[in-house]
């Protein structure tokens, strides 16, 4: 389970927030290839609240590339991307920065791929057959657990 260090916008005394304490937002990485999935993934991460997307990369290499200037919370992962396998991306994530919540997003829905997906390191794994219902529910859980 994440632990957060003590927040200096808590009070000592009974924990309250600050007032004028920033609001903590989850900040959401997309890694998908298929503009209609983007296109649907891009409005259930912003319409969540509590959760900001800081980027939609289409491809691997693009995915990388944010990776250097940015640090999200969440990446949300498609498995097939046009430069290679998620799974790959995955790994260098969870070896580099172990924090961050992987949710590995694919329209493959084989037997041996959700634990494929849980051997490279996933935190969670959902179908894009299931329409992605399960996704806004999994955010703000994140959301909730300080994630």
């Amino acid at each position: 389970m994440f632990a957060a260090p003590p927040s200096p916008y808590l009070s000592p005394v009974n924990a309250t927030p600050n007032k004028n304490a920033p609001e903590r937002r989850l900040k959401v990485l997309v890694v998908e290839d298929t503009k209609v999935w983007r296109d649907r993934l891009v409005p259930l991460v912003n319409e969540t609240p509590g959760v900001e997307l800081i980027w939609a990369a289409e491809s691997l290499t693009e995915a990388r590339e944010i990776l250097l200037m940015v640090r999200p919370d969440v990446v949300l992962l498609d498995l097939r991307l046009p430069d290679g396998n998620g799974l790959d991306l995955l790994r260098e994530i969870k070896k580099s920065r172990p924090e961050v919540f992987v949710v590995v997003l694919t329209a493959l829905d084989g037997p041996s791929v959700s634990p494929s997906c849980f051997a490279a390191g996933a935190d969670a794994f959902l179908s894009k057959s299931s329409g992605l219902v399960d996704l806004p529910e999994l955010l703000a859980s994140l959301v909730g657990s300080g994630q």
